[in-house]
């Protein structure tokens, strides 16, 4: 293997030699003051990111126990039972996200009267399109089994959410 020797010249300290291996290009770069040069390597260049890997995971059907209501579940996460979005926790008596949850608030504590659906009250509602038609994102939310009067105080005990986790695995 080829060496190169680096040399360091400054005006203060002796000159010093180090022996490098010869993998890379030298650049050389002078100062403004007279009889000081330095020469040096560029940096390495970054490592190749790394491959992702992915992880496909299916979910065997099985039947809910009766203690456990009927969950959309993709594997690794509990969905929104109004629009299929990653559900944030129960609300309103099932596991729904944010959205979902906010938009039952307001249409039930501001007692909301959306118009009738122009495509015979049979719009599917999903992530993408859930703000499309209000009337069926209710009656959605309804019939997912949403109430006012299935507000929970507190927090789910982790031995139940275990438990719940575990049925759906």
């Amino acid at each position: 293997m080829q060496t190169t020797t680096l040399v360091f010249k400054t005006e203060f300290s002796d000159v010093k030699e180090f022996r490098v291996p010869n993998t890379t290009p030298l650049v050389t770069s002078t100062s403004l003051s007279p009889g000081a040069s330095t020469t040096m390597r560029p940096p390495p260049p970054p490592p190749p990111p790394k491959p992702k890997t992915e992880i496909k995971v299916e979910r065997v059907h099985e039947e809910p126990s009766s203690s456990i209501p009927d969950l959309e579940f993709d594997g690794t996460t509990v969905l929104c039972r109004v629009c299929g979005d990653k559900a944030s926790g129960f609300h309103y008596g099932v596991h729904s996200c944010e959205g979902c949850k906010g938009f039952f608030r307001r249409s039930i504590q501001q007692k909301i009267q959306y118009r009738p659906c122009t495509k015979n009250q049979q719009c599917s509602i999903l992530r993408i399109n859930r703000n499309r038609c209000q009337y069926c994102r209710l009656k959605k939310c309804i019939a997912v089994g949403m109430s006012r009067d299935a507000v929970r105080f507190g927090r789910v005990p982790k031995r139940e959410k275990a438990r719940i986790l575990a049925a759906m695995q």
